[in-house]
């Protein structure tokens, strides 16, 4: 062989070798690598997502139990009153009569006025299942309301 030859070779070698070298450190560097301190922030990062996960369960556990104790305690406190509220209210008139009777002859009554009596111009209606009925829908509702606060986390 002639020693052009031989140069020839060699430098067909070193090409072989850089371009074999470059389509290694393409394949290496295009990989995904995990080095020790990614995947420690990575645990660390789950610790804590973890830690943040048991604390939105606890608020929303204590959210909920707080939300029970108003209820039972709203509901306590509108059975306590039993008390009936009456209210006046005019009565409707028969149909056929005047709406203001003739006054009546004699002298008038001791009492001092007409409408005590279930015959009068009044009639007397208990207003408390509807204040009862009231009190536990704004109440409970008010409640929720505070409960979907209470479960937002901070």
């Amino acid at each position: 062989m002639t020693p052009a030859a031989y140069i020839s070779l060699a430098r067909d070698i070193i090409v072989l070798a850089l371009v074999g070298f470059l389509v290694y450190l393409l394949i290496s560097f295009g990989e995904n690598r995990v080095e020790k301190k990614d995947l420690k922030a990575l645990e660390q990062r789950i610790v804590d997502n973890a830690a943040t996960q048991k604390r939105w369960r606890d608020e929303d556990t204590n959210a909920n139990t707080l939300r029970d104790a108003s209820l039972a305690a709203l509901h306590t406190a509108v059975a306590a009153h039993s008390k009936p509220v009456i209210v006046r209210i005019p009565a409707p008139q028969a149909p056929g009569l005047p709406a203001h009777p003739g006054e009546a002859s004699g002298t008038p009554a001791e009492c001092g006025g007409a409408g005590s009596g279930s015959g009068g111009p009044w009639r007397q209606i208990d207003i408390r299942p509807d204040l009862t009925a009231l009190k536990l829908k704004y109440g409970a509702a008010l409640i929720d309301c505070q409960a979907v606060l209470d479960k937002w986390p901070q």
